[in-house]
C-alpha cells in the first residue's frame, strides 16, 4: 500500500519503515526485520525493509554515533559483538561512509564515545578470545594502536591499560604492548609509524 500510495503522491517520504516508526522504537523494528530475514515466506520483504531503515536514518539526518544510540547497543546486556544489532548498525556505518567519506565516522571512533578505554579493551579482548569474533577484535585493537599512536601515548599508560604485568609472552595483551612500543619507539618528531599487524 505504502509503495502504492508514494507512486500516485510522487515526492512523498511515506515509506514502509517510516510508517512502522510510527508504532515500533528503532532497535526493536531493526530486530523484527532481522527475524523476518530468517523466514524464507519474509526474506525479500526484510531485504527492502532493511536497506528502507539505512536510507530513513541517513535522510533524517542520523549519523553512526547517533544510530548507535536508536539502537541501544550501548544499554544492552548482550555483550556488544553478540548483539544481532550490531550488525545493523555496522551495515550503517559502511553506509554513511559510503556517501561521506571524508568523515571519521568510523566503528572505532563511534565506540570511543560510548566506551572508555579499559571498557572497551575488555569488550575487545573478550571479543578476541572468540573465534566467530576474533577477525572483529584484530581489526579494532589495530585501529586502537593507531589512535594511541596518532596521540603518542606514553607507553607506560599503554602497559597499565593492558595490564600486562605478569602475562605471557604469546598473550594478546603482550604482544599489543610489543607492537605499540617497537612503533613508538620509531615514531618520527612530526610523523607517526603504523604498528605491526597483529599475528
Amino acid at each position: 500500500y505504502t509503495e502504492d500510495f508514494s507512486k500516485i503522491h510522487y515526492g512523498t517520504k511515506i515509506t514502509t519503515v517510516s510508517v512502522l516508526h510510527n508504532y515500533y522504537e528503532d532497535d526493536v523494528l531493526a530486530l523484527m526485520i532481522i527475524r523476518a530475514a530468517r523466514s524464507p515466506s519474509t526474506s525479500n520483504i526484510s531485504k527492502r525493509l532493511f536497506t528502507e531503515q539505512m536510507r530513513s536514518w541517513y535522510l533524517e539526518g542520523f549519523n553512526p554515533e547517533e544510530v548507535f544510540g536508536l539502537l541501544r547497543l550501548d544499554d544492552a546486556i548482550t555483550p556488544l559483538f553478540e548483539n544481532p544489532l550490531y550488525y545493523v548498525w555496522s551495515n550503517f556505518v559502511v553506509h554513511y561512509k559510503g556517501l561521506r567519506p571524508k568523515e571519521d565516522m568510523t566503528h572505532f571512533a563511534v565506540l570511543r564515545e560510548y566506551y572508555n578505554e579499559d571498557n572497551l579493551l575488555t569488550i575487545l579482548f573478550n571479543a578476541w578470545d572468540a573465534p566467530y569474533t576474533k577477525n572483529l577484535a584484530k581489526q579494532l585493537l589495530d585501529d586502537q594502536l593507531e589512535h594511541w599512536l596518532k596521540t603518542k601515548t606514553d607507553p607506560r599508560t599503554v602497559f597499565s591499560l593492558l595490564r600486562v604485568e605478569d602475562v605471557a609472552a604469546n598473550d594478546i595483551r603482550r604482544v599489543l604492548y610489543d607492537n605499540y612500543s617497537r612503533a613508538f619507539a620509531r615514531l618520527p618528531k612530526k610523523r607517526k609509524t603504523s604498528p605491526s599487524n597483529l599475528n
